[in-house]
């Protein structure tokens, strides 16, 4: 309600926190199913962990019966055999789960989302049964190669963040062309070495400094929290009024700095 939708890596540690707990229901002879997974039943706690609630719909799977004998669940969340078009068994839950995952991207149970994760939610709420993860680990799996392609690794450099040799090729190509353009610029009235490599150390801290932040190295949007701003356009608006700052800023600098050399 506060924030409209969640991050992808939130959504995906959050919703492998609640896989963890529903396989636990469903490794229990016979299993037992929660028949009402849904944002209102989740709880995250002061130290960010997640507790699923309200076990009143909860039964043990049974192998007798060929359909529900109770009609329980909430629509939209609940999967189609809770309504009386079938029995409802571990891949309900999957279903729900994958539901849920949807809305904290989104933020809307109607909307369907963009991000790369589609797949594995398209998967979790088939109509038929047989057509969904048939367990929590089956999921789980699927989440966890999805994360590894698109959860990229923010500690690393842009160009060296995921596993694909195209953007790898293309970082080395960046950085040797940055650093061989550095140690070619050259400026009026500098003439000592020390003068030299002051003006090339400066504006190639000041260029890349700012390349980097914009890139979100080292998560930096996160730490400041610029990315929990629901609002794409007001968003990217503040990142881009604080990397014109920064520029500015670190560009006087160190133009104060190389001037010192130029009157030497």
């Amino acid at each position: 309600d506060k924030r409209g939708h969640l991050s992808h890596k939130e959504s995906v540690k959050y919703i492998l926190e609640l896989c963890q707990i529903v396989k636990q229901f469903h490794m229990v002879k016979p299993p037992i199913i929660h028949r009402d997974i849904k944002p209102d039943n989740i709880m995250i706690n002061d130290n960010g962990d997640l507790i699923l609630l309200d076990m009143n719909a909860a039964k043990f799977v049974s192998e007798d019966s060929s359909r529900d004998t109770y009609l329980l669940g909430t629509y939209g969340y609940a999967a189609p055999e809770q309504f009386g078009f079938g029995k409802a068994n571990v891949t309900s839950d999957i279903y729900a789960i994958g539901k849920v995952l949807n809305v904290m991207l989104t933020g809307d149970l109607n909307v369907a989302t963009d991000d790369d994760l589609k797949t594995v939610i398209a998967k979790c709420t088939e109509i038929d049964p047989q057509n969904r993860y048939q367990s929590i680990d089956e999921l789980m799996e699927a989440i966890e190669g999805e994360k590894v392609i698109t959860d990229k690794n923010y500690n690393r450099l842009p160009g060296f963040r995921s596993n694909s040799k195209a953007s790898t090729a293309l970082g080395v190509f960046g950085y040797i062309s940055f650093f061989m353009a550095v140690n070619w610029m050259t400026i009026d009235g500098i003439t000592s070495e020390i003068g030299t490599l002051v003006y090339r150390i400066a504006y190639g801290f000041v260029f890349m400094s700012s390349f980097l932040i914009c890139c979100n190295y080292r998560y930096f949007w996160d730490r400041i929290g610029t990315n929990k701003i629901s609002n794409d356009v007001l968003r990217i608006l503040v990142k881009f009024l604080f990397v014109l700052g920064y520029f500015s800023i670190t560009l006087y600098l160190s133009s104060a700095i190389i001037s010192i050399f130029i009157k030497e």
